[in-house]
């Protein structure tokens, strides 16, 4: 187990949610201290908040400790007068650090 990968997975995660440490920690009913020492690779989550944590940042457990080091920093969709965040939508289709997807606009 790489806690250091665990810990990058759920800063990014939550991150693509602009949520804050705060936001997670009160979802999850623990400190933000907690979930800082899990996205610094000092800690882990007690196994029972997994299905919670997936939940709430959109992803299945297995997710949450996958070590593809590919990832999607910032991605905006639009057309010159509106943009749409779409981050996280591009890393859900990542799989194995290859990015495939159509480039149309139905996708996003």
């Amino acid at each position: 187990m790489d806690e250091r990968q665990f810990g990058l997975n759920i800063a990014a995660l939550r991150r693509e949610l602009s949520m804050t440490q705060e936001e997670l920690a009160d979802r999850l009913h623990v400190s933000a201290q907690a979930v800082s020492k899990w996205e610094n690779g000092r800690s882990l989550p007690e196994t029972a908040l997994l299905p919670a944590l997936s939940q709430l940042l959109g992803v299945r457990i297995d997710q949450l400790f996958e070590t593809s080091a590919l990832r999607v920093l910032e991605a905006k969709f639009g057309d010159g007068l509106e943009a749409i965040d779409v981050t996280a939508r591009l890393n859900r289709l990542i799989d194995e650090d290859r990015l495939e997807a159509p480039a149309a606009a139905q996708l996003l």
